[in-house]
């Protein structure tokens, strides 16, 4: 399944991404002032994040 495919996108996801550690993900791009907040079912053991408004984050795009 591609990444488009899911709704949620865990540190592993952002992490390949953007060709990075999941430790650089976690501690440097989920912590960017403009990145997306994470989703509200997300917990401090499983953080998870809207696939959409990621992917929109990533292409400089604004997501309604």
């Amino acid at each position: 399944m591609s990444i488009e495919n899911k709704h949620l996108m865990t540190l592993k996801d952002i992490a390949e991404l953007h060709s990075c550690s999941q430790r650089h993900a976690r501690d440097i791009i989920t912590k960017l002032p403009d990145f997306p907040k994470e989703s509200p079912t997300s917990t401090p053991r499983h953080r998870v994040w809207p696939t959409a408004r990621v992917l929109a984050y990533i292409r400089g795009e604004e997501y309604a």
